[in-house]
């Protein structure tokens, strides 16, 4: 297991110690630019008035995305990390709807242009028998045509073992990820220490290779048009061993 430094991401602590969100997410400045540049280039504000973003977090990216003109509805299952969001969004004077909910349960219609969800392995959460049903729950929300871009630029097809330690104001977090190759399972445990003691979470889910993503997204009735290892719309993806998988693909009921 690799021990890593100090990461370089916040840690929220509100009152009482409690934690809010130890999560790297997409930082601010250069990286945030980046990926904002690549969803303009693979989702034109043109053909896209209605976005969703799963998974939004602090709300940096969403913030982004509406000063150049899109007008995201921002979903993140955690209310106090949609608290720091919208705190965020006054300060800055940026108009986003920020909603604390779980995906699975989002009462849209289905009118959206297209669903973000990147940095986030929100598509790939679940049982080995489950994992593809968070892509049949984006296709509900989409009209037809609609574009689902997700994935991560640090996507493994085998993630390494490793534990990241997290610094804040409040205390600190560990979090430890651990691989079953046979069963293909990721085990993550977070331990939150803050001077009202400490706690430890954890969450068990299945991790599918891209062969079985891109099976999932076609049964779901979506159809792949495009596929990178970063943010940039000329890296396209070659081989299963590049790191990164961020896909583009598109509803047709």
């Amino acid at each position: 297991m690799s021990i890593n430094g100090p990461a370089s991401a916040e840690v929220f602590f509100v009152e009482r110690g409690r934690w809010v969100a130890a999560s790297e997410g997409v930082r601010p400045g250069e990286v945030l630019a980046r990926v904002a540049d690549f969803v303009e280039t693979v989702l034109p504000l043109a053909q896209t008035r209605r976005l969703l973003h799963l998974g939004c977090g602090k709300g940096e990216l969403s913030l982004e995305l509406a000063r150049r003109g899109y007008k995201p509805v921002a979903v993140d299952i955690s209310p106090d990390v949609i608290a720091v969001a919208r705190g965020r969004a006054m300060a800055q004077r940026v108009p986003v709807a920020f909603l604390a909910a779980d995906m699975a349960r989002l009462d849209f219609p289905p009118y959206f242009d297209a669903v973000l969800a990147v940095e986030t392995t929100l598509p790939f959460r679940g049982k080995a028998e489950t994992f593809s049903k968070p892509l049949e729950q984006v296709a509900a929300l989409l009209r037809p045509g609609g574009r689902f871009l997700f994935g991560c630029a640090a996507w493994r097809a085998l993630p390494a073992a490793r534990e990241v330690v997290y610094e804040g104001p409040g205390g600190r977090a560990v979090e430890t990820f651990t691989f079953d190759v046979p069963t293909r399972t990721v085990c993550r445990t977070l331990r939150v220490e803050s001077r009202s003691g400490a706690r430890e979470v954890c969450w068990q889910s299945y991790w599918p290779d891209a062969a079985e993503i891109e099976a999932a997204l076609r049964a779901a009735g979506f159809a792949l048009r495009g596929r990178w290892h970063r943010y940039d719309p000329e890296a396209t993806w070659t081989d299963e061993e590049t790191p990164g998988s961020i896909w583009l693909a598109e509803w047709r009921p």
